[in-house]
């Protein structure tokens, strides 16, 4: 990135969409979506983004944010984006996103012991043990099984309950493809 000398700010807030961002490399490019620039490509570091909370910062492809443009007079892009923040002040979807994460988390560890003892190891049905008598007595409900069926090949029986007789089509010879023989030029 360039340096902070010879740097001249505009100090209207601008809005764009993240064209481009690498995470790894740390930095892309924003489309501004208005003002006099509007649809010029702005060069964007991972140093300029603010967030509210120390994190990895990032931006992601097709998020809308606000920033304020700096000329600088040596580097590679005569325009960059500086003071990078979610519109109107608001979040960018890297905090948003580890905000979610956090939650996420914090729910998780909330919930009851019970639920945190994984399941018992099940046994295949051939190995199981034999039900108790107290097993017994619960009532389930017959399991409905059906045969798969093979997508195309029509109803295996007919719906008023008669059985259909299928019969084998055989086909004509086979059609010659692509290009028809040439006949060798004869000699004049």
């Amino acid at each position: 990135m360039s340096t902070t000398t010879d740097v001249v700010t505009l100090s209207d807030r601008l809005t764009g969409r993240v064209k481009w961002f690498n995470n790894k490399a740390g930095y892309g490019f924003i489309t501004v979506t208005d003002g006099d620039r509007s649809g010029s490509d702005v060069f964007v570091h991972h140093s300029v983004i603010n967030v509210e909370n120390q994190q990895y910062k990032y931006l992601v492809q097709g998020e809308y944010v606000e920033f304020v443009l700096i000329k600088t007079t040596s580097g590679d892009h005569e325009w960059q984006a500086s003071n990078v923040s979610g519109i109107k002040g608001g979040k960018l979807m890297c905090e948003t996103r580890h905000d979610f994460k956090v939650a996420r988390s914090v729910y998780k560890s909330d919930k009851p012991d019970e639920e945190d003892v994984p399941p018992a190891p099940r046994m295949p049905r051939q190995q199981r043990a034999p039900r108790e008598e107290s097993d017994k007595s619960e009532v389930r409900p017959p399991r409905q099984s059906r045969a798969p069926r093979a997508r195309g090949e029509g109803p295996r029986e007919a719906k008023d309950g008669e059985k259909k007789e299928w019969t084998l089509i055989t086909k004509g010879p086979a059609k010659p493809r692509g290009r028809k023989p040439v006949a060798p030029a004869e000699a004049k």
